[in-house]
């Protein structure tokens, strides 16, 4: 028994459970400050939100741990699942972000580019043109 709480505890703590914690304690707290900022704080819309975002995101990554401990060859899976999770919950926090007027942008990495070649490409024609269809419609086969 002890073997399968520990297999179970690396498999989804450590680094991936104190991520997706702080950044639902940073989402907690961005939502509390905009709601106060906007004067719509409500304690009842705070419980919701645990209920509904915090209860729901954790709950569901350790279920999921329980299935992938009954089925290992699915083990691929959780660190899919915290990076999905991280995912939202950054998004969320952007948002509230922006919610306060702070901008942020994530633009990525520069790259290097040629400059010495130039040269120009038509792009290839889309499905639409190429089939001189006038309407969505026309582009499927009539059903019989």
């Amino acid at each position: 028994m002890d073997t399968l709480i520990t297999q179970y505890l690396a498999l989804i703590g450590g680094w991936k459970v104190v991520t997706i914690a702080v950044l639902i304690l940073l989402d907690t707290i961005m939502g509390i400050i905009v709601a106060l900022k906007a004067g719509t704080f409500q304690w009842s819309y705070f419980a919701n939100f645990l209920k509904s975002s915090v209860v729901v995101l954790f709950g569901g990554y350790f279920f999921l741990g329980v299935f992938v401990m009954a089925n290992p060859s699915y083990q691929a899976i959780m660190p899919a699942t915290m990076v999905i999770i991280d995912a939202k919950v950054l998004a969320d926090l952007i948002s509230k972000f922006q919610d306060l007027g702070i901008s942020i942008s994530i633009t990525p990495a520069s790259t290097t580019t040629s400059t010495t070649t130039t040269s120009t490409t038509t792009p290839a024609p889309t499905l639409a043109e190429t089939s001189h269809a006038t309407k969505p419609s026309q582009l499927l086969p009539p059903v019989k």
